[in-house]
């Protein structure tokens, strides 16, 4: 199912019983920055269902200041921020740039997203953010289920003590 904003919705955790998420398992934090505020409430819609924290903003400013004040397994990040309508300076790359940095948080997986590749310039700019240091790249509309397997990849879920 492709929901009006691009994203796909089909999740294993979402399908039935046997998928149930145990309440002895403790998946991850997510901290998500996207800018596009439907898809943020999506994704860490289906995000929450599926077990995970989720914590959202929609700048890399709003997100460096969430990750000075909280603990995070696995940063998702829009590469590309627009305010009306323009791309500014605060997006993602700069966030990925200034999460390899810091030595509280240069080994947090980073997964990035955008929707721009298709637009002449932009077509190599997941290719970009993983020389900067995203483990991953991913280009809108998200599979979730795609989504769901790098994220069980990159903070796979443990055992509260």
């Amino acid at each position: 199912m492709v929901l009006p904003s691009g994203l796909i919705v089909v999740h294993k955790y979402t399908l039935g019983v046997k998928n149930a998420i145990s309440v002895e398992e403790k998946l991850a934090r997510i901290l998500l920055m996207e800018d596009d505020l439907t898809l943020s409430y999506q994704l860490s819609l289906s995000l929450e269902k599926a077990g995970h924290t989720v914590q959202t903003c929609s700048s890399a400013s709003a997100a460096q200041e969430e990750l000075m004040l909280a603990e995070f397994d696995l940063l998702i990040t829009d590469v590309i921020v627009k305010v009306s309508g323009q791309a500014v300076p605060d997006g993602g790359i700069g966030l990925i740039s200034w999460v390899r940095r810091q030595e509280k948080h240069c080994k947090m997986p980073i997964i990035a997203i955008t929707g721009t590749t298709k637009f002449p310039g932009m077509e190599h700019i997941l290719s970009t953010a993983r020389q900067i240091g995203a483990d991953i790249g991913m280009e809108k509309p998200i599979d979730i289920e795609y989504l769901f397997e790098k994220i069980d990849f990159l903070a796979p879920s443990t055992s509260k003590a």
